[in-house]
């Protein structure tokens, strides 16, 4: 247990950089500016997200409460923090155990395999605290705002919020050990992809198909007499939410401890199988995946005039930025899981006969005197925030690591450089709005102008948050991750374009709503030439300070 206590505290250090920080900020006093940088930008990244949730829970737990059963707001939100702590936390399980710095050196050392993988498995879990903070507190904000809660109701929440993402990233834990222990390193980077899709998927299917069978066997008589408990209906396919929503809101103290004391048991149990099963196969897939150098090619110089292929600088450039972003797997998921998420909310009902719903949306737009603007400004809104948070101009520089040198090194100036990965960040927004621009078609039915309006004012506007974002992580790049989860998730430089869009999307609506008067075309022609200058004149103010950034940046390692 000592040996244990002694690598989670080391651990919790280097993972967090609080060594560093201490020595930096309350020894040196260097940079004090930093902190209250940081701070701000957490309170703007979870106030954006976090406001989101509550005014929809809110309006849920008013419907939900005239029934009786605002608790089943509280289920739905659990499931919720408890679906993303699976999804990413499969991520950053597969990143820590077998893409980590520290392997080379923590596997030699006298320590057991659980010691490694409890250590992980913990600094994982306070990772995933942040998205459970951000789902349920608004949710109970709103929930107590409609019902209220006592102060006992406020203690249960606060202790079932520790135990919500601990059985999901249990689970997310023994798929990723099993997997990896089963797969080479060639396959490894390939398989995380399609096995996450796969699993994202599969979760929708299971939670939208038990939902429509449950809720075709209720009927609406027992619904008004409230004879069916929501709760139960809705966290039936997934019982600790269930745990969780009753250790909140339960009326008796009784019930609400023996409540917590399943999901204490449950998140026990659920611990030990993970820690069981990789105590089996952690080594064997760390051993199994060491990449092996292929003998039997000489490259001499008829094979390097052979393979070599000349190409432009812009060209290298970009395939250079594809090929780093892409070549890890948790990146790429991570800069486009919101992408691929929320068509697949949108289209999911649609693909298993569920049309009744996209008809009324679609008929209300139409029959609203500005729903097809106001549908084409939320359309535009959602490209927008989901193409300059994916992460891939705000960490670019991150992302470098200990491999900064190279591109200090390489015979391209600064200005070149920007421009190969602006070009790049563009590239993947006019890609990944694509799904986007889907279902808004799909959805609402617009013309060709909303829709060609909606492409193009989403781009535009998301630009100049990926921009500050560049500049951003130029300025202030974190170089020294563990592993490629780290240089991402635990960046906070990739919340950066928060700053800027948030303000540019409240701008945005006031100016929509001081040129209603003049129709609902002319503010929507506006407001996308007035991004699109502001878009060249961030991109251009960056490109003047390229230079200067650059030289700042320190080779590390």
């Amino acid at each position: 247990m000592t040996a244990l206590l002694s690598l989670f505290r080391i651990s919790l250090q280097s993972y967090f950089g609080l060594s560093a920080m201490r020595i930096k900020y309350l020894k040196k006093k260097q940079q004090l500016w930093e902190p209250f940088l940081v701070v701000f930008a957490v309170i703007v990244g979870g106030a954006s997200f976090g406001s989101m949730f509550y005014f929809s829970a809110l309006q849920m737990a008013r419907g939900a409460a005239l029934l009786g059963q605002a608790d089943a707001v509280l289920t739905m939100y659990i499931l919720v923090a408890q679906m993303l702590a699976l999804m990413f936390g499969l991520f950053a399980m597969t990143s820590i155990f077998y893409f980590s710095n520290d392997l080379d050196i923590l596997v030699p050392l006298p320590l057991r395999a659980w010691h490694i993988l409890a250590t992980k498995f913990s600094l994982v879990n306070i990772t995933e605290y942040a998205p459970v903070v951000v789902v349920l507190v608004p949710t109970l904000l709103a929930y107590h705002r409609i019902v209220g809660l006592s102060l006992v109701g406020w203690v249960g929440a606060f202790i079932t919020m520790v135990f919500v993402p601990i059985i999901p990233l249990a689970l997310a834990g023994i798929l990723a050990v099993t997997v990896m222990r089963g797969v080479n390193r060639r396959h490894r980077d390939i398989l995380m992809v399609v096995a996450s899709l796969v699993l994202l998927v599969v979760i929708f299917y299971l939670q939208y198909q038990f939902m429509s069978d449950l809720t075709g066997q209720v009927d609406a008589e027992d619904i008004i007499n409230n004879r069916i408990d929501f709760v139960n209906v809705v966290g039936a396919a997934f019982p600790p939410a269930v745990w969780a929503t009753r250790a909140i809101a339960a009326e008796v103290t009784g019930e609400r401890l023996t409540n917590l004391a399943y999901l204490f048991f449950t998140a026990a149990l659920a611990i030990g199988a993970f820690l069981m099963v990789g105590q089996k196969v952690f080594y064997g897939g760390l051993v199994g995946g060491a990449e092996k150098v292929r003998r039997g090619v000489v490259y001499t110089s008829r094979v390097i005039e052979r393979q070599a292929v000349q190409s432009s600088t812009a060209k290298a450039l970009l395939l250079r930025e594809f090929r780093l972003f892409v070549r890890m797997p948790i990146w790429l998921m991570n800069g486009f899981l919101t992408v691929i998420l929320f068509p697949l909310m949108a289209f999911f009902p649609a693909f298993f006969g569920a049309t009744g719903d996209i008809n009324s949306l679609t008929a209300i737009a139409r029959q609203h005197p500005q729903g097809l603007a106001i549908a084409t400004l939320i359309a535009a809104g959602a490209i927008a925030m989901m193409t300059s948070l994916n992460t891939l101009t705000s960490t670019s520089i991150s992302r470098e690591g200990k491999h900064l040198w190279i591109i200090k090194s390489l015979p391209v100036d600064a200005k070149t450089q920007v421009r190969a990965k602006l070009c790049f960040a563009l590239a993947a927004a006019l890609l990944s709005s694509l799904p986007l621009i889907a279902v808004y078609a799909v959805l609402i039915n617009p013309g060709g102008f909303h829709l060609v309006i909606a492409f193009a004012l989403g781009i535009t506007a998301g630009l100049t948050p990926q921009v500050l974002g560049l500049w951003f992580d130029l300025w202030r790049p974190f170089l020294t991750w563990s592993n490629p989860q780290h240089a991402v998730k635990n960046n906070l430089n990739a919340v950066s374009p928060l700053i800027v869009m948030i303000p540019l999307g409240y701008l945005s609506y006031l100016g929509y709503m001081a040129l209603i008067a003049s129709g609902t075309t002319v503010p929507l022609l506006v407001l996308l030439a007035a991004h699109a200058a502001l878009a060249v004149t961030a991109v251009t103010a960056l490109l003047a300070k390229a230079d200067h950034l650059y030289a700042r940046l320190e080779v590390k390692g």
